[in-house]
């Protein structure tokens, strides 16, 4: 893994309670916080885009759509 080195400054309180309840090192607490926070804010881009496909969607082409499915199932299913 390439590693990138740089000072961070933290409040005190903060770095005394990472430290009171970390079980790695104090690095290691903060690589996988950050790293938990990308993720949820991929997850949240993914959200906000499934989103705006829907509202693209209207309940016209939704109708088309569904009945299509239905009558492609209804032709599987015999």
């Amino acid at each position: 893994m390439d590693a990138k080195s740089f000072t961070l400054r933290m409040p005190s309180e903060v770095y005394a309670q990472v430290r009171k309840r970390k079980k790695k090192s104090v690095t290691e607490f903060v690589i996988e916080a950050v790293e938990e926070k990308l993720a949820r804010e991929r997850e949240e881009e993914i959200r906000l885009g499934f989103e705006s496909l829907a509202e693209d969607f209207d309940r016209g082409e939704f109708e088309l759509w569904a009945g299509a499915q239905h009558r492609a199932m209804k032709h599987i299913d015999g």
